[in-house]
């Protein structure tokens, strides 16, 4: 409402835009540092748990949920933490499909940490 205010009032103003590859670059790089925050949080964890879970979109594809159920602890006060970790549309439906994919998540997952990020 400000900005509408200075314009009205014929204040000079400079416009910046940010291009649709840039906004996602720049979520892309935000999402990445969040991850590397909850995975060094699980590297110091006693106890985590992999979730998984999926359910069809408005389009009625299948999403696949990835969330890590973990115990943060900090001095002397421990929480029970979830954090959504990423979305990815499995395979298939069946028993096979959706192990190969759970599978696959996990070993790119457990790459990444071996990386260090």
């Amino acid at each position: 409402m400000e900005h509408l205010t200075k314009i009205k009032l014929g204040a000079k103003v400079s416009v910046s835009y940010l291009s649709p590859e840039t906004q996602n670059e720049f979520i892309n790089l935000l999402g990445q540092q969040v991850r590397s925050t909850i995975i060094r949080r699980i590297q110091k964890a006693k106890y985590y748990c992999v979730i998984f879970d999926s359910t069809p979109d408005i389009s009625h594809n299948d999403q696949m949920s990835q969330v890590l159920r973990y115990v943060h602890i900090e001095g002397e006060k421990d929480a029970v933490v979830e954090s959504f970790i990423a979305f990815f549309e499995p395979k298939g439906k069946n028993a096979e499909d959706l192990s190969n994919d759970i599978t696959a998540k996990h070993q790119t997952d457990w790459t990444y940490r071996m990386a260090g990020l």
